[in-house]
């Protein structure tokens, strides 16, 4: 359809969802506003959204404020079931979340209590209410109220918890080759716990925490005796299976004899600490340097057998769970390997098909977004005030891009990740799901996240990637769409097409970027990148600077210089100012960690004197805002729990067997994760609003 067909379409969708309104059906209302953004976009259409999120506000305030009533008069049943109506509306209301947790808490339903305080807490921006409500979440899970601890070792508990809410293992640069990781964090975090060791007979978490840093000194003994402990103080703790699940591999570990043994515990305990970084691919090396020391120890074919599961390598996976089936002589044991062995094929097929679903919406976004769907015709992008006071490159690159309606573009993302989400709790560290659920988490500004799926993806040995449009000091009149794709010591810039912006008109490149224009968006070990395609590639030794410029990122070459402009679907990247520092600086962390170019030269993320005189509300003309990355990124506690509901529906099974499946390949992923420590029995209080 051309443009005026689109819009009449529009206007008929338009026309459909006002009458869906009007009958109060928001929800089904909102989707046929959005179906209209998506092809045409409109005032009429934009204002029918928002007049739906207005109501939706409305609804889920007066079921916040009912909530709190019946809440304050000891009726939580009542207030839970109002909050539960809220969610239904806003899911990702992160009050309503809170509020659930404490109804839930008060009805003595800790499970479904915790789910919802994690998501809550994820994003709760200040530190000492995330700190409460970490410490609450913790005796929930726990199900044991926190001693009272003297002056000094309150102290030193609190800044335990502080040290953990400031543990950001994204910061570690993982280009280096040295096989260790860096240990100075998580050897703070151990030593502070070593210092109050002594409440760890009256303190559940403190005994939690140093079973943990056992583990990882290669000490299974004492990690047996410190887990034991734990749950002598928390019987009724909701992780005590997999707890006792640990130990019965620590009781194992510990009983290898001879040289053979201290070989397999020191590499269990540096798998542990790969774990820890997030290393996949150093850890499942240390398991492999493990199965050659003693290759009839059946714990390590267990754990080789769910790292390559989790990775998606399900030939190399099923032979490690045969091999575990063999080995074993525990009969429940051998159910487990044979449930794996029965299932991986149908997890893979269906983590398949939520991946090409999601590359489907995610490729109509990005082809749109960049312009190359309406190659060899002008288009003109429009700009706001703020924009068009930018510098002349900014103008120039923004020009390429087509502007999309940003309702449209948010709903088809939230779509996309609900089927990446799918995906990765059946497979989580899966480099196509991780991809782009990578490019999903740079959307909404969620850094964190991004690394966290990246890092899965360059465990594989496959680069990370984003899209960007580029613009060369050597030609300065072309701006090119482009995939980054950021590997060990190499970058490589795949063209998808040729923008001049004095024409307005955008062409296609000398080779088909790829089957899909988009240099392969979803790549893996065996569909790798796409080789036959026009394309620059540039050394870690050809590479003379980083360095982010207002929003772009700034690649210095000998003769050259490429100024790049992330692909940002939601709005307009900021052109100046500390938002946009912010913005361009985080792609440029991304040649850090992955490229190994350790001399980046990053923006100043403070406001300067001028920005602070100069800044007003009329900022937000911007449209845009930089969130703080506080998610972890991935599936959280209460999502996974969804989620797989949905997948046993969709695949046909037993939700208790999927789940503990599930967990059990979490836990091979994750390894045990540190917990902050009570320092008292928290009291939170409902609220309204964060």
């Amino acid at each position: 359809m051309d443009s005026k067909q689109r819009e009449a379409k529009a206007k008929q969708i338009i026309a459909e969802a006002k009458n869906l309104e009007k009958q109060g059906k928001l929800v089904e209302a909102k989707e046929k506003y959005l179906e209209a953004e998506g092809t045409f976009s409109t005032k009429d259409g934009l204002n029918g959204i928002e007049r739906v999120r207005h109501a939706e506000d409305h609804e889920v305030d007066s079921a916040i404020a009912d909530a709190h009533r019946f809440y304050s008069s000891g009726k939580y049943a009542e207030a839970s079931a109002r909050l539960e109506s809220a969610e239904g509306i806003e899911p990702e209301n992160f009050v309503v979340h809170y509020d659930l947790a404490l109804c839930y808490a008060k009805l003595n339903q800790r499970a479904d209590a915790v789910q919802h305080l994690d998501l809550a807490g994820a994003r709760i921006h200040d530190n000492k209410l995330r700190t409460a409500v970490l410490e609450f979440g913790v005796i929930l899970s726990s199900g044991a109220l926190a001693p009272s601890s003297p002056g000094p070792a309150k102290n030193q508990l609190v800044g335990f918890n502080q040290a953990f809410l400031d543990w950001d293992r994204t910061a570690e640069a993982s280009g280096s080759d040295d096989p260790k990781p860096d240990p100075s964090k998580h050897a703070d975090l151990c030593g502070q716990a070593a210092q109050v060791k002594d409440l760890a007979a009256s303190n559940a978490a403190v005994s939690y925490d140093l079973a943990k840093c056992a583990e990882e000194d290669g000490r299974p003994e004492d990690a047996l005796r410190l887990a034991g402990q734990y749950l002598s103080l928390a019987p009724q703790a909701l992780d005590s299976s997999d707890v006792r699940d640990l130990q019965q591999a620590w009781t194992s570990l510990a009983a290898i004899p001879g040289d053979a043994g201290a070989q397999v515990r020191l590499h269990y305990a540096n798998a542990a600490r790969y774990l820890d970084y997030r290393r996949y691919d150093r850890a499942l090396r240390e398991y492999e340097a493990a199965e050659k020391a003693m290759p009839d120890f059946p714990q390590t074919q267990w754990r080789l057998g769910m790292l390559h599961e989790a990775f998606g390598n399900v030939p190399t996976a099923k032979e490690h769970f045969a091999k575990f089936r063999d080995l074993s002589s525990d009969d429940a044991e051998k159910a487990e390997a044979a449930h794996h062995l029965d299932s991986i094929e149908q997890w893979r097929a269906e983590y398949d098909s939520d991946v090409e679903d999601a590359q489907d919406m995610l490729s109509g976004l990005l082809l749109q977004a960049m312009g190359l769907s309406s190659e060899g015709q002008k288009h003109k992008t429009k700009f706001g005030k703020g924009q068009k006071k930018a510098s002349k490159r900014y103008l120039k690159i923004m020009s390429a891009d087509e502007a999309m309606s940003p309702p449209y573009v948010r709903s088809v993302l939230e779509h996309a990740q609900d089927e990446l989400e799918e995906a990765t709790s059946l497979m989580p560290l899966g480099p196509e799901a991780n991809e782009l659920l990578a490019l999903i988490q740079f959307e909404g500004n969620n850094w964190t996240g991004a690394y966290h799926c990246f890092d899965a993806v360059a465990s594989q040995g496959l680069p990370v990637s984003f899209y960007a449009q580029v613009n060369s000091e050597r030609d300065s009149k072309i701006v090119r769409a482009a995939k980054l794709e950021v590997a060990k010591e190499t970058i490589r810039i795949v063209y998808l097409s040729s923008y001049n912006a004095k024409k307005k008109v955008t062409g296609p490149p000398d080779k088909p970027a790829g089957e899909d224009d988009l240099g392969e968006l979803v790549i893996s070990p065996q569909h790798p990148p796409a080789s036959d395609v026009e394309s620059l590639t540039i050394s870690l030794n050809d590479l003379k600077g980083v360095e982010t410029e207002q929003n772009f990122v700034v690649l210095k070459l000998a003769k050259d210089k490429l100024y790049l402009a992330p692909v940002y679907m939601v709005a307009f990247a900021p052109a100046e100012g500390q938002a946009s520092r912010r913005f361009g600086n985080e792609y440029t962390r991304l040649f850090v960690r992955y490229l190994g170019f350790e001399n980046a030269r990053l923006g100043k993320e403070g406001m300067t004197f001028g920005e602070k005189f100069h800044l007003t509300m009329k900022f937000a003309e911007l449209g845009y805002e930089v969130f703080d990355a506080v998610n972890s990124g991935g599936v959280n506690s209460y999502n996974a729990f969804r989620v797989l509901r949905q997948v046993a529906r969709q695949l046909n099974i037993d939700l208790n067997r999927l789940e503990r499946s599930m967990t059990e390949q979490r836990r091979a992923v994750d390894g045990m994760q540190f917990k902050v420590i009570p320092t008292q029995t928290a009291q939170l209080e409902f609220r309204d609003k964060f």
